[in-house]
């Protein structure tokens, strides 16, 4: 027994170290990553409000690295959170806690400062974080385009040099690009407005934070209609780098004739504006300025970019009624040896909170910490690596409304992610590490973006599905495949199809089971250029093949090929039944043909996607006989760590029945791609009983969602609000379910049937019980 004990032991360790560099690392970033959420989320002192969160998750991972045992953790940990928490107590497991937090003199003059959140605050949209009885600064805006866009430009003339070659190059030193973007961009405009040759660096931008200069070039010929030739530099969101030596060649039958421009900033006065160069004289975010330094040609260069936004600060008082007494202690064991007691709520005189916390220098702290990461700031940074994961894994942890519905160990998670981490060497690597970490939680509004995922797309040129427990070949879109409609793919990359399915599925966040195939099915068509699979394919006569099928076509032109086998988005299918398409047929276009549809023998309603406008709502008026006062939607009252003691605030929609009233036979379409906003339409279908539902399930997915931007251009979004069933029942990872449960085959695929539709008309003909405002309709 003690022998197998020992080898246990020994394989746990050499398993944990093989993942990260030591499993004392691995213990130090676990500990870290939930003392950061206590205290950014919870811990209501001025000081936290000042402090940059990014920054602090990339410097503290750095800092905890290299703690030997859990005194030297403890050590680290008082180092990073104290100047923010200096109520913050960290002491051995174990040892008795210490006593209360001692009240301030006019504590009773005073009110409670604690955090209220009304689901995740930053994230902005519907949900709201605040500190009670103080001041809040307000969130800045998220996405990947939260901070707006600055640019410069000059301009050559282009008519001198048409259909001659060219090549700009330029050096740049990403000095604060953390959560930012640069580019070099070239734009040749033709006679007449057209617009010719045009590369913005889109697939290369400049990132993170560097010590060392880089030279980026854009070639290409210029236009043979061409006027001029524009080129710059830009940033997006709130960064700044530098740029020096630009050039503007072009190719010449004596050689390459460098255009003259201001591209060195020589003769331009240091603290001032470029000469020859344009920008928004109204962009009062704009950074422009020359710089005295080391740039890689002559003495100066130019700093672009983008500086925040002004601070912004609102006094509130609550959003919902306290449930804390000043003083009172968030006690928690954070494993590995440490424990912790933590103030969530403080005394406040609307000024300031006591105990009190000097802003001015946790603020110059932040930056000073900010100021000092190491380089790059990008996925290629290990410990930018680990606060993205520390970031997110926190917002699930203390913010996610579905918590009740996972079906995961978190907390593994966190670990197999931090393990990961020390693993991955490339950006790319990294968003998948963060892409399986989000997939755990199956929220199917999740999405996870790194600097490069929508840069130069390419697809493959077959669309498909999921038919008969088979990857099927629904359209093609290449002479230069044999592929046909109809045919099955068997094996991918030389792995039968249903296990490298699987392996992908890990990658991808769904709800239901079908959502989750059509998700997998449609990150599996797109990658980058130059890559392929190998598909083996079976076509109907059993005849097998293999191919090299190349990822050829652009997003642009992959869905303009996608073919649409659906009637018109408003038809009639004879018999007096007619269609309705509410993915195409706005509502302003809808309302003009509800007095046909109300007096149809029959209508067909397909939401097999997602409504085009208000059209969804709208019909449920028209459907329902009494007022709606169901309550499905559930955004959270959050005032403690872990999801304890959640509250709740619940509404619905507030429908009122609407003239006139749909009397025929009323059957809806739908399936896995019906998600969010369609799922609330389907909800009222389902649980109100107001129409005979066939497909498949929906995609178990709906609520607003939240966003939330990473250090190094990362990103990702979830559900932020709870949604149920009218009736309350769970709705999340398992959707509406339909009442007649109709899949794609591979012959109906081949006939180019819409089998669901057919089903729909075949019901509404042929008297099939259909359910109807509650009752059955014969």
């Amino acid at each position: 027994m003690l022998r197998t004990s020992l080898f246990l032991t020994l394989f746990l360790f050499f398993c944990v170290t093989a993942m990260a560099q030591t499993a004392r690392q691995a213990i130090n970033q676990y500990t870290f990553a939930r003392l950061y959420g206590y205290v950014r989320f919870f811990h209501p002192s001025d000081a936290g409000v000042v402090t940059d969160w990014d920054a602090l998750a990339i410097y503290g991972a750095q800092a905890v690295d290299g703690a030997k045992n859990a005194a030297e953790l403890k050590s680290a940990l008082e180092g990073i959170f104290h100047p923010i928490a200096p109520t913050l107590r960290i002491y051995e497991t174990g040892k008795p806690a210490l006593g209360p937090l001692e009240a301030p003199r006019d504590a009773g003059r005073m009110k409670v400062v604690m955090w209220q959140h009304s689901g995740y605050g930053p994230g902005g949209g519907i949900y709201k974080s605040i500190r009670t009885n103080s001041y809040n600064f307000l969130p800045k805006a998220t996405g990947p385009q939260g901070g707006g866009f600055t640019n410069i430009t000059t301009q050559l003339d282009a008519k001198p040099y048409r259909g001659r070659k060219f090549r700009f190059t330029a050096a740049s030193l990403a000095t604060n690009l953390r959560n930012a973007y640069g580019q070099f961009w070239v734009r040749v405009d033709r006679v007449g407005d057209g617009i010719g040759f045009f590369d913005n660096m889109d697939n290369r931008r400049i990132m993170g934070v560097s010590q060392k200069w880089r030279r980026d070039t854009i070639a290409g010929t210029i236009d043979p209609d061409a006027e001029s030739i524009n080129f710059g530099a830009f940033v997006i969101r709130e960064g700044d780098f530098l740029i020096d030596d630009l050039r503007m060649e072009v190719e010449m039958p004596e050689g390459w004739k460098t255009l003259d421009f201001n591209g060195n900033f020589e003769n331009d006065k240091p603290g001032k504006d470029p000469s020859g160069w344009s920008y928004d004289e109204n962009d009062k975010s704009i950074i422009l300025a020359v710089e005295s330094g080391s740039p890689p040609e002559g003495k100066q260069a130019l700093r672009i970019g983008r500086a925040g936004e002004p601070i912004k600060a609102e006094y509130a008082s609550q959003l919902f009624p306290i449930d804390l007494a000043a003083g009172t202690f968030l006690h928690k064991d954070l494993g590995n040896g440490l424990t912790i007691d933590m103030p969530m709520a403080l005394w406040g005189d609307g000024k300031t909170t006591f105990p009190a916390t000097d802003t001015i220098a946790a603020r110059a702290l932040s930056q000073q910490r900010a100021a000092g990461l190491s380089a790059p700031l990008t996925g290629e940074n290990l410990y930018l690596r680990l606060a993205n994961v520390c970031i997110t894994w926190n917002i699930y942890q203390h913010f996610h409304p579905y918590f009740k519905e996972w079906t995961t160990n978190w907390d593994q998670d966190l670990q197999t992610a931090i393990a990961d981490c020390y693993r991955d060497k490339t950006p790319a690597g990294f968003e998948r590490t963060l892409a399986r970490l989000n997939a755990r939680l199956h929220d199917g509004h999740t999405f996870v973006a790194g600097p490069q995922t929508f840069i130069d797309r390419r697809f493959l040129p077959l669309q498909l599905a999921w038919a008969d427990n088979s990857l099927v070949v629904t359209a093609v879109f290449s002479p230069d495949t044999k592929a046909r409609r109809g045919n099955v793919i068997t094996a991918i990359n030389g792995i039968p199809t249903q296990e490298y399915l699987k392996q992908r599925s890990a990658f991808v966040s769904a709800g239901s089971a079908n959502a989750m195939m059509r998700q997998t099915i449609g990150s599996l068509c797109v990658s980058k250029p130059d890559s392929s699979l190998q598909l083996t394919f079976r076509s109907g006569n059993g005849q097998t093949w293999r191919e090299k099928v190349p990822f050829s076509i652009p997003a642009n032109e992959y869905y303009g090929k996608l073919p649409n086998t659906r009637p018109a988005a408003f038809d009639s299918l004879g018999s007096g039944i007619v269609y309705i398409d509410l993915s195409r047929l706005g509502w302003n276009e809808m309302k003009e043909k509800m007095d046909e549809i109300a007096a149809a023998k029959g209508v067909v309603v397909d939401l097999r996607g997602y409504p085009k406008d208000e059209n969804g709502s709208q019909i449920i008026g028209h459907l329902i006989t009494k007022k709606d006062k169901d309550k499905w939607m559930h955004t959270q009252r959050i005032t403690r760590p872990d999801h304890e003691n959640t509250g709740w605030d619940s509404f619905g929609w507030n429908l009122t029945p609407k003239k006139p009233h749909i009397a025929g036979k009323t059957v809806f379409l739908t399936d896995g791609s019906a998600i969010s906003y369609a799922e609330s339409v389907m909800g009222y279908i389902k649980d109100q009983q107001l129409a005979t539902i066939i497909g498949e399930p929906t995609a178990g997915a709906n609520g607003n969602v939240t966003g939330v931007n990473l250090p190094g251009g990362y990103t990702f979004r979830y559900t932020g609000m709870k949604v149920t069933q009218h009736n309350g029942a769970q709705h999340f990872t398992k959707g509406i379910e339909p009442d007649i449960l109709v899949k794609p085959t591979i012959k109906g695929i081949i006939d180019n049937k819409d089998e669901l539709l057919e089903k729909a008309v075949d019901v509404i003909k042929n008297g099939q019980a259909t359910v109807k405002n509650g009752r059955e309709a014969k």
